[in-house]
């Protein structure tokens, strides 16, 4: 017995059971669009989340990146200028510096911003040489103490020195302003080592006449470029 597919027009043969209707292929191929099409309409809608949280998760990847080695480095940098300051006859072994590069880093753990952090404790400790140099009896103690930021002999006291600069500022503004220059300096050099700065800011000391500022600063370069590689 012949019928017509009310699908497609064709005539097929409904006494052998065997030959599908095109109306169930149809059926079928209907089943399985209306199934891609929602599975591509869910793909479409989801995924530009699914991009934005991993462009989040990146740019927080990336941030943290970021400051992670800029800790290290600037963690690096303040041993370097620390010794040309305090130590210069010392040499550290590669164990005494990660041991003293780990004390270092926990003063920039709070840091939101590593570079002026490093400016500060830059500006903290040529405040302590300044300190230490006023009295005969005074001294540093050794790298392994000074470090620590839990002795209240260490960089840490120097909080005090600089709190009274900063107090200072606020009726003088261009009080000490040679260790703002001074600081600027030394960050500019550790991050570009471009001798033109050499020359500009051996200018800028001698006309805020603060050679002593100058000493350190050449000191700080001769110890970052050719001793501590």
């Amino acid at each position: 017995m012949e019928k017509f597919c009310e699908y497609c027009g064709k005539r097929f043969n409904a006494k052998y059971p065997s030959i599908r209707c095109c109306s169930q292929s149809h059926g079928q191929l209907n089943s399985s669009r209306k199934k891609r099409e929602s599975e591509s309409e869910n793909d479409h809608n989801s995924s530009p989340k699914k991009e934005t949280s991993n462009l989040s998760q990146l740019r927080v990847i990336k941030g943290d990146l970021f400051n992670t080695v800029r800790r290290v480095t600037r963690t690096q940098d303040l041993l370097n200028f620390s010794q040309s300051l305090f130590w210069p006859e010392k040499d550290f072994s590669e164990k005494k510096q990660m041991e003293l590069k780990l004390l270092i880093a926990e003063h920039f753990r709070e840091s939101k911003d590593i570079d002026q952090t490093f400016r500060e404790l830059v500006e903290r400790t040529v405040l302590a040489k300044r300190w230490e140099d006023e009295k005969d009896h005074r001294s540093i103690p050794a790298p392994e103490l000074w470090f620590n930021i839990n002795r209240l002999d260490g960089l840490y006291f120097t909080h005090g020195l600089y709190g009274k600069m900063l107090t200072q500022r606020k009726t003088i503004p261009s009080y000490q302003y040679g260790l703002t220059a001074f600081s600027e300096a030394i960050l500019k050099y550790c991050e570009k080592k471009n001798v033109l700065d050499i020359y500009a800011y051996r200018e800028k000391f001698i006309a805020l006449h603060r050679l002593d500022l100058l000493q350190y600063y050449y000191n700080a370069i001769m110890h970052i470029q050719f001793i501590n590689l």
